[in-house]
């Protein structure tokens, strides 16, 4: 596979470019991602990812947490829906933000191991992930994920090993 390589134009260039000529796909990609980038500062996401997928999280009751991703087509794969990367990475963020708000002790919550099943095609305007632990250990957590699409039908599920890397003592 041959890839184009566009002339070296400076980022000014490039956006008036894509302004003034792009499909409307690659304008309205531009417009999401200028936003981002606008609002980045402002942010109360906890992550990047968090910030870039647009995420909204709330907690369904006191042990469940939900993640709603809009649905956009910077998202999707080749196939016109929703990569699987993407599926799995709200869904490992999701259980590791719930364990991070449920670990008895401080620390950073770092992915061991993911297991994850693609059930449905990821379509439409938002996509809800629901995170709720297995088991909360000081060193060790166990956590479960789905994303459901907007008429609450499991599109992925996942299941998760947690590693918590406690904060240095003062």
């Amino acid at each position: 596979m041959t890839e184009k390589h566009s002339p070296q134009l400076t980022e000014q260039e490039m956006l008036e470019s894509i302004l003034a000529d792009g499909s409307p796909k690659a304008k309205e990609l531009t417009k999401h991602y200028l936003k981002l980038l606008h609002d980045w500062d402002n942010s109360e996401a906890r992550s990047g990812v968090e910030h870039f997928m647009h995420t909204s999280t709330y907690w369904e009751d006191e042990e469940t947490l939900c993640a709603s991703i809009p649905i956009h087509p910077g998202l999707h794969n080749t196939h016109g829906i929703v990569h699987g990367g993407i599926l799995t990475t709200i869904m490992d963020n999701s259980m590791g933000v719930l364990l991070t708000e449920l670990s008895p002790v401080p620390g950073d919550i770092l992915t061991i191991d993911i297991h994850v099943q693609f059930i449905a095609a990821g379509t439409g305007k938002e996509l809800t992930c629901k995170a709720s632990p297995i088991t909360v250990g000081r060193r060790i957590s166990y956590a479960e994920a789905a994303v459901y699409d907007e008429e609450n039908r499991l599109v992925a599920k996942a299941d998760g090993t947690f590693y918590l890397k406690q904060a240095a003592r003062s």
